[in-house]
């Protein structure tokens, strides 16, 4: 079970960091977009998030896999669902005037991935794990919070810009630790 939980773990890490990466420049592109009207880069941004969710899922499953009977089993539940919430909320951002709906979902997935990496900080046994969940539920709440500041016009622009920065160098921090951990 433990090679399962590392195979994982590397996974989950490549693919919840590329997600990120992808998202802040799908965030930075998108206004970009509207000005010029380059709609179809919206769309292949869409199309990248989504299969960086999909490694992202493989990586959650495999440490589903491992995890079942452990502490973490409910954490990674939790995880995976997040995931797919999210990917619907990409979908639904899709669709022509979406936007504004795809914001509930996307929302909804960074309180599952806020929730699900602080059951991985506080019932992990091992101190890598502890740590990878620490450093993921920050990241996971700055993400939260750049989601609902978003809203704001141009300041929530900004602002965002610097959290998801934030977020994902804690994330670096928190799967690193996580993939460094052993599954108890």
């Amino acid at each position: 079970m433990q090679t399962l939980w590392k195979s994982g773990t590397n996974k989950a890490f490549r693919g919840s960091v590329a997600q990120l990466i992808i998202g802040l420049v799908g965030g930075l592109l998108g206004g970009a977009a509207v000005l010029t009207g380059m709609f179809g880069l919206v769309f292949v941004v869409a199309l990248a998030n989504i299969a960086a969710y999909v490694y992202f899922i493989m990586g959650i499953t495999e440490m589903k896999k491992a995890a079942v009977g452990s502490t973490l089993e409910a954490a990674t539940q939790r995880l995976y669902i997040a995931i797919i919430v999210a990917v619907v909320g990409v979908l639904i951002g899709l669709i022509p005037g979406g936007k504004f709906i795809a914001w509930i979902p996307s929302l909804a997935s960074y309180i599952l991935f806020w929730t699900g990496y602080a059951m991985i900080k506080n019932t992990a046994v091992d101190a890598n794990a502890k740590l990878g969940g620490q450093k993921l539920c920050s990241a996971a709440l700055l993400s939260l919070i750049g989601v609902v500041i978003a809203l704001i016009p141009v300041v929530g622009a900004i602002v965002t810009l610097v959290l998801s920065i934030v977020a994902i160098v804690f994330t670096i921090q928190g799967w690193k630790a996580l993939a460094q951990s052993n599954l108890e």
